[in-house]
């Protein structure tokens, strides 16, 4: 979608107010081994007064016939927008029928195209979020503007196709498949999905048995990696609890599930048919946590069939009304319901902590977004919209309690079904069920921005508490407090363990909140103002607990506990008052007392974090060498899970990206293994690509085996990035990124990847201004999955220096609102990054 292909708010509420009950009959008809598809579309409506014109949203394909009421009219295309005379129209039923031909698209979005480069077969799938359904056909693209969709699609006789209703037909005619679909129930059209190509189809035994059949399809050559009876247990456990937990049956009459080559995003929600990215389809032996991610996206994808496809917010600016429920609801499913019982310890670091992250960011927004059109709805995308969202909606929970906080869900999804919401519907449902006022709590919380910090205070006498308050810090830049509930905990030591003697609920809202319950005891050890992770706050630990637990840490003995303490400990690194370097250091003292399999690899992750991200290249040398023999002799452990030894090697990763300890890299390559640990191929093609980077001779030793051991898509992938990062000539690879049209998105994305390694930073300092000169012209002129990419992936994070002065410079201009935001983010990062460096390196 280039960027000039947008859909303004004023548009869509214009169209809103005068289209009724519209229909789709669409027809496709894909040939096969074409760029190209072609079809027909009769799209129904009522009006509800005659327009001046009716505006389509289009692409840029060709329209080759367009009757208005079966009489051939006039029209035009402009910024992707169809014009249709009204000299034929009537106020009530009205037809517009439109025969189109599409190129089929290369970003991964609208409808992509891949062949498959293990055996030349051909797949095709849609992905419509935001704004990307008119690149198939002509419509009303917008959320509000639900229609019944009546599909055929003519095929080549090996496809398989698949849509968001159950078949009516499936004939074969000679080499040709001609497949009809039931009619669907009123769908946006960001919802409508359809998927076809020489797709394995996997069913669930269970569907004869079951009332929701379940259904996987993948690529021929990804079938080896699909753990069908995994995927189909966590499935219908979601099913299970989301039907219990909101009294709603699942609203629709199938489920599928389809793993898509080049998919950008993460799943798609499309009504009865969820798109995943082969990324799930893990190669390698899988940690827990990455096992956890993928069920956490499945059972996400599953509640988005209740909020968001049975009840979908009117306008992209309450995208969060879909996104938070989603999120939220997601872990609380996997934690009641599946084996994954430690999903909300994930959430405090995952969630939590992201939100926390983009909410101190410059360009953060209230979770009730502002949103003029739909370039704005596709950056809103973000950390805020679906963790600040979701860790609200735990806040809402805790405060109202379980019965009444499910109850208004349960009530609000039954009134609204089928229909379109704002978020006064939402305060609606909950205030029927609270005596709080939740006009000014959504105020508070979903239309302002930032993130409040608490901190215990307490006066003593005796020895003694004598009072004890809790402080709340305001929102940077905004100086807002809120109105909080959340639970106070009181530790003491006693037979080497920290015991939770005293707690309270209280509710809070100044900047001083006094807690009367705690008055006269004895002073703990140690103070937590945010037990059960219930609140949405950074609680920072006064400085006697935060000098007992440098030592003691471990003697918590309750795991979320704990993982909160580093959370809380990780957050004052990144606001500049913890030295990294000092944190570092206190997780591998505490390492090897550490029992839980979450907390030992995501304390881990944090050192790694701190390393890469913050550490100076000679504090890298110095750590790196201090540790180096300690993180061998974890790799050496039998005792250790894989878990645990996957988080070690990817410290000893790290720590041997200097030309003095790549020896060990190549030497873990040839016995594939370091120590006990053993190598899968995703970490051989880590080494042949960080050997690449130093230009190492034994890098085509090393692909040459890789290519003769692996033949997913993915080699392709690695093997051009690994081709850049040996080149000489950094700006011919540079140039293509800049100007060819031709490649594919994940191509560019292997040439990005290769370029700006810290590695490699004196070659790649001319490509710096270069890369500076050209992001107005790419954010203005490319399509937005490429301009993402050129902001994120591209962007030389390995010149903190002079990216920051360019940054500087390139803000004071007048720029696309994407591209300022996409600057800015970069731009805190590194100003994190140099105050880090300037204070503690």
């Amino acid at each position: 979608m280039a960027l000039n292909d947008n859909l303004l708010i004023s548009l869509a509420q214009d169209r809103a107010k005068n289209y009724t009950n519209l229909q789709y009959h669409l027809n496709l008809l894909i040939l096969g081994k074409q760029d190209s598809y072609s079809g027909s579309v009769e799209i129904k409506f009522d009006l509800l007064k005659k327009p001046n014109e009716i505006i389509l949203d289009s692409h840029q394909g060709e329209i080759n016939k367009l009757l208005v009421n079966n009489i051939e009219s006039k029209f035009e295309i402009n910024d992707f927008k169809l014009k249709i005379e009204n000299t034929h129209l009537d106020k009530g039923l009205n037809s517009i029928y439109i025969e189109f031909k599409s190129p089929f698209d290369r970003n991964g979005v609208g409808f992509h195209r891949y062949l498959d480069p293990v055996d030349n077969k051909e797949y095709h799938f849609s992905d419509l979020e935001p704004f990307e359904c008119h690149k198939i056909f002509p419509c009303f693209d917008q959320p509000d503007l639900k229609a019944i969709f009546y599909l055929k699609v003519e095929v080549p006789k090996s496809f398989v196709v698949i849509s968001n209703t159950p078949e009516i037909s499936n004939i074969v005619k000679k080499d040709r498949r001609f497949v009809e679909f039931t009619k669907s129930q009123a769908t946006s059209t960001y919802l409508f999905s359809v998927v076809c190509g020489d797709f394995v189809t996997i069913e669930d035994p269970k569907n004869d048995s079951e009332k929701i059949p379940l259904r996987i399809f993948c690529r021929e050559s990804m079938r080896q990696y699909v753990d069908e009876k995994e995927f189909f247990e966590i499935t219908r456990q979601g099913f299970s609890f989301y039907e219990d937990f909101l009294q709603i049956p699942y609203p629709y009459i199938k489920y599928d599930s389809v793993f898509c080559p080049e998919y950008t995003m993460g799943a798609m929600e499309n009504t009865g048919l969820i798109t995943f990215t082969e990324s799930y389809l893990h190669k390698h032996k899988a940690t827990t946590i990455e096992l956890m991610d993928f069920a956490n996206t499945i059972v996400h994808e599953e509640c988005h069939m209740w909020f968001g496809n049975l009840v979908t917010m009117k306008w992209w600016g309450d995208l969060w009304m879909n996104e938070a429920f989603a999120t939220y609801l997601a872990f609380i499913a996997l934690q009641r319901n599946t084996k994954h019982k430690q999903s909300l310890l994930d959430f405090s670091v995952s969630m939590k902590g992201g939100a926390i992250y983009e909410d101190e960011r410059s360009t953060t927004h209230p979770v009730i977004a502002i949103c003029d059109d739909t370039n704005t709805a596709f950056a809103n995308f973000d950390g805020i919209t679906y963790n600040k969202g979701a860790s609200a909606m735990k806040q809402l929970h805790f405060l109202l309690g379980e019965e009444q906080f499910t109850q208004a869900l349960r009530d609000y999804l039954q009134k609204h079904a089928h229909g379109n919401v704002i978020p006064s519907d939402l305060v609606d449902a909950f205030q029927k069920h609270t005596s709080y006022d939740m006009t000014r709590w959504f105020d508070e919380w979903l239309n302002t921005s930032g993130v409040n910090t608490t901190y215990p205070k307490l006066t003593i006498k005796n020895n003694k508490i004598d009072q004890f308050f809790i402080e709340q810090i305001p929102s940077k830049d905004n100086d807002i407090t809120r109105l909080h509930r959340t639970k106070i905990g009181l530790f003491y030591e006693e037979n080497n363990k920290l015991q939770l003697k005293h707690e309270t609920i209280i509710d809070f809202k100044g900047k001083i909140t006094q807690v009367n319950s705690f008055s006269n005891l004895e002073l703990p050890d140690f103070i937590f103002t945010n037990l059960d992770d219930e609140d949405y706050i950074k609680p920072y630990l006064d400085e006697k607990s935060q000098k007992y637990l440098q030592t003691n840490i471990n003697k918590i003995d309750d795991e979320l506990t704990r993982q909160l303490v580093y959370n809380s400990l990780n957050y004052m690194v990144t606001d500049i008052t913890l030295n990294p370097i000092e944190f570092s250091t206190l997780i591998f003292d505490a390492i090897d007392e550490e029992t839980s399999e979450t907390i030992y690899p995501t304390i881990l992750s944090f050192v790694g974090q701190y390393y890469s991200s913050y550490f100076t290249k000679e504090k890298k040398s110095q750590f790196s060498n201090k540790y180096f023999d300690f993180v061998l002799k974890h790799l050496n452990d039998k005792s250790l899970s894989h878990d645990k030894q996957s988080a070690w090697f990817n410290l000893f990763f790290q720590f041997c990206k200097f030309e003095n300890k790549l020896h060990y890299l190549i030497d873990a390559f040839n016995k594939q293994k370091v120590g006990v640990f053993e190598l899968d191929i995703v970490k051989k093609w880590n080494i042949c690509k960080t050997l690449s980077f130093f230009k190492h001779t034994k890098t085509n030793d090393f692909l040459q085996i890789l290519l003769s051991e692996d033949h997913g898509d993915n080699v392709e992938r690695n093997k051009l990035q690994i081709e850049v990062a040996l080149s000489n000539d950094k700006q011919n690879y540079f140039d293509l990124i800049l100007h060819d049209k031709e490649l594919s998105v994940e191509r560019l994305k292997s040439y990005m990847k290769g370029l700006f390694s810290s590695i490699q930073k004196r070659e790649n300092d001319s490509l710096v201004a270069k890369y500076f000169d050209n992001c107005e012209s790419i954010f203005n002129h490319s399509d937005r999955i490429h301009s993402q990419n050129y902001g994120s992936i591209l962007f030389p994070f390995s010149h903190s220096e002079e990216s920051l002065d360019h940054c500087h410079k390139i803000l004071s201009k007048d720029l696309h609102s994407n591209l300022r935001r996409s600057l800015k983010e970069n731009l805190h990062y590194l100003e994190i990054k140099q105050s880090i460096q300037k204070k503690y390196m």
